[in-house]
């Protein structure tokens, strides 16, 4: 499945011929995370100018891992200590992942469940059974807590804007991620600074090798950092 936005770059760019079968269409926003975004990267610049390395890690934790978050799935589990009775409740009504008698003495046990309808509710109550299964289609936050859409959408503008930076005439690119790469010669200076949008050069190398996705080692000249990437960009 491909976002329209990846169809469109394949379109313009390679003159693909496209034929949408079916799809799910979202609203678009507009700067929904402008604020978010620019107050932390803020901190971030200040920290590394203060030589705060705590402030700096946090604040680049809280600008790299909402991505994720919203790419996780829809629903979390549960994990609590329950009596056996407690259990049993549960079994009847949602979905269990796992159950261990912690204490058979005390009826103390533990188990690990989604908030899904069980099929056994199906069978005993399809009344409650359909109870359930409507409350999924509403903003109810046990069933629906996440956004792909907005994940999926953000790795499609991550990969549009590293197209044009992986497919540089005469600058062959060795390896790439979505907030980074190494090339073969270095990035005109207007790409290269600490503000958003821009690389951050980390150094050249002497020797790389990619092993796989996001797993490389590589060995840098003695007068650079040391680093995993050795062109990282900024968060956007």
């Amino acid at each position: 499945m491909f976002s329209s936005e990846i169809l469109k770059l394949a379109r313009d760019i390679d003159n693909v011929q496209i034929t949408i079968h079916y799809g799910y269409k979202f609203e678009r926003g507009k700067d929904i995370f402008k604020e978010y975004i620019n107050s932390y990267f803020n901190m971030k610049n200040l920290a590394r100018i203060e030589n705060n390395e705590g402030k700096r890690f946090l604040s680049k934790l809280m600008l790299n891992t909402p991505y994720g978050r919203f790419g996780l799935k829809y629903q979390d589990s549960i994990t609590k200590f329950v009596t056996s009775s407690q259990a049993k409740d549960l079994f009847l009504k949602y979905q269990i992942l796992e159950n261990i008698v912690i204490d058979e003495e005390n009826d103390l046990e533990l188990i690990k469940y989604i908030l899904e309808p069980s099929d056994v509710l199906k069978d005993i109550d399809n009344k409650s059974y359909l109870e359930l299964i409507s409350n999924k289609g509403t903003t109810n936050e046990d069933f629906i807590n996440r956004s792909v859409s907005i994940a999926a959408m953000i790795t499609s503008y991550a990969t549009i804007f590293m197209n044009k930076y992986i497919n540089i005439p005469n600058n062959e690119c060795y390896y790439t991620a979505t907030d980074s790469l190494v090339l073969q010669h270095p990035l005109e200076s207007k790409y290269v600074g600490n503000d958003l949008g821009q690389f951050k050069y980390i150094g050249k190398v002497k020797r790389g090798y990619f092993i796989s996705p996001l797993t490389q080692y590589f060995r840098f000249y003695k007068f650079c950092n040391l680093s995993l990437k050795s062109i990282k960009l900024k968060n956007y």
